[in-house]
């Protein structure tokens, strides 16, 4: 897992184009925490649940929450499921949602058959379900199995984080809100 953690690290560094694979939990914590630490303006996430499975790996939550805490971050969570209300992520990003002194927004809503339907639509994954996440509007790692977590993940490519973007705000724009 060093070896992984000192790639990532290394790609950040560089801003690199370069989209790569990863295929664990494990490897899906790493990239969304290193996303989560060089991010400045916007995150834009499509979720399951926050089930822990990766939410609870070592360094996501610490570095979601710092990013949130110190900059002026403005997120976006889109449930594709309803989320698991013991799940410390949720919570966290609850509190943070009614904390008005904090410099940072959070909103989260739970998708709705229409915002679906626009999902399935505009991205061609064979019908299974994906998640994705869209930082800055130049970094992504877009999940393709939820059950492998293989997905593929760049610091560095505004076509796709666009193409990407436009589709969640598509779909956002028509969920429901959490209350």
């Amino acid at each position: 897992m060093t070896k992984f953690k000192n790639l990532i690290e290394k790609l950040s560094k560089l801003n690199s184009s370069t989209t790569l694979p990863n295929s664990s939990a494990e490897h899906a914590a790493i990239v969304m925490s290193k996303m989560f630490d060089v991010t400045n303006q916007s995150i834009k996430m499509l979720v399951g649940c926050f089930d822990g499975t990766v939410s609870e790996k070592e360094g996501y939550k610490e570095s979601l929450e710092n990013s949130l805490q110190n900059k002026s971050i403005a997120l976006e969570v889109l449930f594709m499921n309803p989320p698991k209300n013991n799940s410390i992520v949720y919570k966290m990003l609850r509190d943070f949602r009614n904390n008005r002194e904090l410099k940072s927004t959070v909103e989260m809503k739970t998708i709705s058959k229409e915002a679906l339907d626009i999902l399935n639509t505009e991205i061609d994954n064979s019908g299974k379900e994906f998640h994705y996440a869209v930082f800055d509007n130049n970094k992504y790692r877009f999940e393709e199995n939820v059950e492998t977590y293989e997905a593929s993940f760049c610091f560095n490519d505004k076509e796709v984080a666009n193409r990407l973007i436009d589709v969640f705000n598509a779909a956002y724009n028509k969920s429901i809100p959490l209350p």
